[in-house]
């Protein structure tokens, strides 16, 4: 396949039709230019996925669609690559919504800062609902210290929205089918362990504050279990790829829970003196940092006796 200038957006999704129809219709007015690719890997969705893509298709709207029937983000996303005609993929979240000046940016950011392999920006949460006060602040953004391009050393940047030159992601050969979402199944890590990879093989990330996006923050995220639940995910997935001994996982644990015990009085009196001070906060902030540490050592032991 011959690889043309330019880039290919690139949404995986799974059975969030009613979000990608949002996203699609933001990007649609954006794919005027004969240097863009927009391209649906749909992961097997059992929704309307496959017949509305059909419909946009058939009002002759630029698109490509491709079934990827491996479950998981890194198989769709992997899929993507593979069927791309562009030197560059910006994989978007199928829950985003791209403003209308989100092509213009990434060919900006592309004519300014394309030696850099992969790039991306701010994500700000969008809700469709009153966010509940215990939501821990600023949950479903992500924002690093920069008002400017910078090449960052440590950290990463988020899938959400991914500007990545293709030939790089095929040298490297795409993300880790066996990190990420399968489905519904919570998991974490491939956009980390790929990152990590760029950085051991010599390649520069970049942060590109102009490259913003919105995302939506689903329902059924707002509540305890679920974030509680992402925690530990989070945490036990980077084990596959960083871990630490046992033993500093074990150490972290009792050393967690021991400042939990500490401070659980701390957490009964706010119960009791604060009006704003709710159940919801105390669970995260008694629970929280345990789900973290339990996630760590689930992750260690999967690591060392697989």
């Amino acid at each position: 396949m011959e690889i043309l200038n330019g880039i290919d957006i690139c949404i995986c999704t799974y059975n969030r039709v009613e979000y990608l129809k949002q996203c699609v219709e933001l990007l649609v007015p954006q794919l005027s230019s004969p240097h863009v690719d927009l391209t649906i890997i749909d992961n097997n969705s059992s929704d309307n996925t496959r017949g509305y893509v059909q419909s946009l298709i058939l009002k002759n709207i630029p698109l490509r669609y491709f079934l990827e029937s491996s479950q998981g983000i890194s198989h769709a996303r992997n899929r993507g690559w593979k069927e791309s005609r562009r030197d560059w993929i910006l994989y978007i979240d199928d829950e985003c919504l791209p403003p209308p000046n989100l092509l213009a940016e990434a060919f900006n950011s592309i004519q300014e800062h394309g030696t850099v392999a992969a790039m991306g920006g701010p994500i700000y949460a969008v809700h469709s609902f009153t966010p509940p006060s215990w939501l821990p602040d600023g949950f479903g953004d992500f924002k690093m210290p920069y008002d400017h391009f910078t090449i960052i050393d440590r950290g990463y940047i988020r899938c959400g929205c991914f500007l990545i030159q293709n030939e790089i992601l095929r040298q490297l050969g795409g993300f880790k089918p066996e990190l990420g979402m399968k489905g519904y199944t919570l998991a974490y890590g491939e956009e980390l362990e790929l990152q990590d990879r760029l950085r051991a093989a010599g390649y520069k990330i970049g942060y590109a504050p102009t490259l913003k996006i919105g995302h939506q923050v689903r329902i059924e995220k707002i509540n305890t279990k679920w974030i509680l639940h992402s925690e530990y995910a989070r945490r036990r997935d980077k084990m596959a790829f960083a871990p630490i001994g046992i033993g500093s996982a074990l150490a972290g644990i009792l050393r967690t829970s021991g400042g939990r015990i500490i401070h659980a009085p701390v957490y009964a009196f706010k119960l009791l003196l604060k009006k704003d001070y709710t159940l919801n906060h105390a669970i995260l902030d008694f629970t929280k940092p345990l789900m973290y540490r339990y996630g760590e050592f689930a992750g260690v032991l999967k690591k060392n006796f697989r």
